[in-house]
């Protein structure tokens, strides 16, 4: 009996682990979708785009489209990802109609 009862814990444990990553995978992916639809269009020289099936990622490219850099963007926040984007040189308008000053950089690594 106690053997069972162990097995049951044992999948019980399993079973709320797997709840809390799913859990926390669709927390992060709801961050990330935020961010695409409120944030993202306020960059400049950023864009998205969608590949089903894929984990998020932040590509950065070179000149001749050559990827620089790679970031999951699965555990970061809105904010993280925003913050991101600016260390990295990007230039964020305060609202979507703002123009990008001619001065400002394009993003640099």
């Amino acid at each position: 009996m106690r053997t069972y009862l162990l097995l049951l814990a044992v999948c019980l444990a399993v079973l709320a682990q797997q709840t809390h990553a799913a859990t926390e995978y669709h927390s992060a992916r709801i961050e990330v979708k935020r961010f695409i639809h409120e944030v993202l269009p306020l960059f400049d020289h950023v864009e998205f785009k969608p590949i089903a099936g894929k984990s998020p990622v932040l590509l950065f490219l070179g000149q001749e489209g050559d990827v620089l850099e790679e970031i999951d963007l699965a555990p970061m926040s809105t904010d993280e990802i925003s913050d991101l984007l600016l260390e990295k040189g990007f230039y964020k308008k305060e609202s979507e109609g703002d123009d990008v000053p001619e001065d400002v950089g394009k993003g640099e690594l």
